[in-house]
């Protein structure tokens, strides 16, 4: 183990070093700027060079294997290449509590950073807070966590990575670039808020753990062999115009389709199950899709959970023709241009909720069976019919404030186990409310 606490320490030579059992931990060092150890190899604990804010020169370049791992905090370098870097063995989360993985944070003039020959890491590489400008990792073929946050580059290129764990882009201002050409698979994908990046493309990835994208200069996304994921949020994006996803067969959770400022259509040619499906959102008007006139999901037939349309104020198709089984409730809400909402094999489902759909003029469920909670419609002045001939029970029936509503077809309907509240619909004749 190298370790000093000289804080008068200016250089540290040792030209002759092949080999270290310990570590090297170097912290705290105003003066220190210069680390010279040009044949070091190998290292059996880590590398810790933090908060010496002198430190220009760093000279590693026969380091071979880092036993634990290599963090890089606050130093004054502005360009470090670690040429002979293979291996780094250290797989825990936090690298400078715990020595795993690479870690470099908060180095203001740090603006180019090289791994040349690093073809796996087992640990986290984070890169943060830095204005680096460029990140060179070109055989790089595996990781368990990579992370780059706020970082200054304008083009981020991993050409030989096919699996990752944990991947997350964050705040890269400058980003205009980001090339994944033989990414296969990856647990989880982010990427938040890069202004200017206008396209991004997954030509490999065939399966997919949670995937959140996020950025308003995003025009154009492409997953032309994504067969399975976890998640799917694709959100408040400015220019995006069309969104497919012509491979996808499954997604265990949660596919959210929000915040799209020109979307104009939305499809899922293979979907066949998904956890919840979310067009636009209910917490308010950041999360509407201001131009999504057609949704299709032609062979989609489950949904574990929820089906939610809001806020899509020039819808005028949703297409779901194979839906069967839902284990949670198909909520449609403020569609302004929506005018038929219509899930002709739906079977079964935990509730039917219709809010506020302003030119909505018939719901129609003909072969739903059952609703374990609600049969609601509200404030739809609009809808004219509500049609579920097959509806044998329901939990509530709550029909309120619907100008137009004028029949019920609910010839099956025989046992409600809790409440039934008609009122406000003017056009319903009262022997249909008596009933």
């Amino acid at each position: 183990m190298i370790a000093t606490q000289n804080q008068d320490l200016e250089a540290l030579w040792l030209p002759a070093l092949r080999e270290l059992g310990g570590g090297i931990r170097l912290a705290y060092h105003d003066a220190l700027h210069t680390l010279h150890m040009p044949r070091l190899a190998r290292i059996g604990g880590s590398l810790d060079l933090h908060v010496n804010p002198a430190l220009a020169s760093v000279s590693v370049e026969s380091l071979v294997q880092v036993g634990g791992g290599v963090v890089l905090m606050d130093l004054g370098i502005e360009a470090l290449s670690l040429a002979s870097l293979t291996t780094v063995l250290g797989s825990n989360q936090v690298p400078i509590q715990s020595g795993g993985g690479l870690w470099i944070t908060g180095n203001a003039h740090l603006q180019h950073l090289s791994f040349p020959v690093l073809e796996q890491l087992s640990g986290q590489l984070a890169v943060q807070g830095t204005p680096l400008q460029s990140l060179g990792l070109p055989v790089l073929r595996s990781a368990s966590d990579l992370r780059v946050t706020g970082a200054s580059c304008s083009a981020l290129a991993f050409p030989a990575l096919t699996t990752v764990g944990h991947m997350e882009l964050r705040n890269l201002t400058k980003l205009t670039s980001l090339s994944l050409p033989v990414l296969r698979q990856v647990d989880h994908f982010e990427s938040r808020y890069p202004p200017l990046l206008a396209s991004m493309a997954f030509p490999a990835l065939v399966s997919a753990g949670a995937v959140t994208l996020e950025g308003p200069g995003l025009a154009d996304l492409a997953f032309p062999v994504l067969t399975a994921a976890k998640g799917l949020n694709v959100a408040r994006t400015q220019a995006m115009e069309t969104l497919t996803f012509p491979a996808l067969t499954h997604v265990d959770g949660l596919i959210q389709i929000f915040g799209h400022d020109q979307l104009t259509a939305l499809s899922f040619p293979l979907l066949q199950a998904a956890g919840s499906l979310y067009v636009g959102g209910a917490t308010g008007p950041d999360y509407y899709n201001d131009a999504l006139t057609s949704v299709a999901a032609p062979a989609l037939q489950t949904l574990t959970h929820t089906l939610s349309v809001d806020g899509n104020a020039v819808l005028g198709s949703f297409e779901l023709p194979a839906l069967a089984e839902m284990g949670g409730s198909v909520s449609v809400q403020r569609n302004e241009l929506l005018e038929s909402f219509s899930l002709p094999n739906l079977q079964s489902a935990a509730g039917v909720v219709v809010v506020w759909a302003s030119r909505l003029q018939a719901v129609s469920l003909p072969r739903l069976m059952a609703v374990t909670d609600s049969v609601y419609v509200h404030d739809s002045p609009a809808v004219a019919v509500l049609d579920l001939p097959a509806l044998t029970s329901a939990g509530y029936l709550l029909l309120t404030g619907n100008e137009a509503l004028e029949a019920l077809n609910l010839p099956q309907l025989s046992a409600i186990a809790h409440d039934v509240k008609v009122r406000d619909n003017p056009s319903l004749a009262a022997c249909l409310v008596d009933a």
